[in-house]
């Protein structure tokens, strides 16, 4: 079984162990929860107050911080069939229509320096 860890703004992090996820709530990194209850995890007793812990682990998680993935700072891919699709089909050289099958893309040749 597996959670969904998001930052706490909502971007997804990762996929976590149940493990993971409770180091997370132990911590107090957990800003809030969704989805269902997966698992419920006991721990030791409490010498003063001699209760237990126990730690309610959910299917969906935000905890603090961003987490380091910065979804601004990916340079998104690019592959023939998405810039084709971009550009209509169309040569950016004559500015016909071609069919997708028929074009292709060859690297920019230098600036004259």
């Amino acid at each position: 079984m597996k959670v969904l860890k998001l930052s706490g703004q909502g971007l997804p992090q990762s996929w976590i162990s149940l493990e993971e996820a409770v180091l997370h709530y132990a911590a107090g990194q957990v800003r809030w929860e969704m989805g269902s209850e997966v698992a419920v995890f006991h721990g030791g007793h409490n010498a003063l107050t001699g209760l237990q812990s126990v730690i309610t682990v959910n299917s969906i998680i935000g905890t603090q911080g961003f987490g380091g993935a910065n979804p601004f700072g990916a340079t998104p891919s690019i592959t023939n069939p998405k810039l084709f699709a971009r550009d209509r089909n169309l040569c950016a050289y004559c500015g016909d229509h071609f069919q997708e099958l028929d074009l292709t893309r060859a690297k920019a040749a230098p600036m004259p320096g």
